[in-house]
């Protein structure tokens, strides 16, 4: 996972366009791809036992090319800021889970989680 969320770290934004983008014309409309990121927050009170579990999560949208060349998407971040996304570092993103797991997904030795099994 660490080597997968350093991928998608790399993902650049190249205009955070300040200027107003019509709708239809980014293809966000009919998003070709999107990425959300979810995670889990423990909070522990003063005074209590029991952690409060809250989830954040992150979504990037991904739409369509937004020059002839094809070197930038467009994109939109969260609440829906639109963005210009460096098309070449969002390629480096993959899909296949099997990429990033595969073969150590705890980043222990075979026996090393063995031995952890058996206690």
């Amino acid at each position: 996972m660490q080597r997968w969320l350093a991928t998608v770290a790399r993902v650049a934004v190249t205009d955070f366009l300040d200027t107003s983008t019509a709708g239809s014309s980014t293809g966000l409309d009919k998003p070709s791809g999107s990425l959300t990121i979810e995670a889990d927050r423990r909070t522990i009170a003063p005074g209590t036992t029991e952690p409060k579990i809250s989830t954040d999560t992150l979504t990037l949208t991904i739409g369509g090319a937004a020059d002839a060349g094809a070197s930038a998407v467009f994109g939109s971040v969260g609440s829906g800021r639109i963005v210009l996304l460096d098309a070449h570092s969002l390629l480096a993103v993959s899909s296949d889970a099997a990429a990033f797991i595969w073969p150590h997904p705890l980043r222990m030795r075979a026996r090393m989680w063995a031995r952890l099994r058996s206690r």
